[in-house]
């Protein structure tokens, strides 16, 4: 089963959020980092592509983007969202096997 790890995030010096993401799938970890228009970019691709995702992303905030308040609580939405969907895809890949 893959498992996606959001640790933590920092503002970039452009102004954008930076989230810094453990993925561990077969015994390999990946570390990467991703700007929270990556999440919603990758949750329309998936829904366009059929997939049933059971969780929403975080509604996104745009005037309280830099609010740490609102950062964290975004961060640990988007683990629920990850985690909801990625073991929702391991359950439908194991069912298709």
């Amino acid at each position: 089963m893959a498992h996606v790890d959001i640790q933590k995030y920092s503002q970039h010096p452009d102004g954008y959020t930076e989230y810094f993401i453990l993925v561990s799938y077969l015994g390999s970890d990946w570390s990467i980092k991703r700007r929270f228009s990556d999440f919603v970019s990758l949750h329309e691709h998936m829904k366009q592509a059929g997939y049933d995702l059971l969780a929403e992303l975080p509604a996104r905030n745009w005037w309280q983007r830099v609010d740490p308040f609102v950062l964290q609580q975004r961060l640990k939405e988007l683990q629920v969202c990850a985690f909801t969907n990625i073991f929702s895809l391991d359950v439908l890949l194991v069912n298709i096997i």
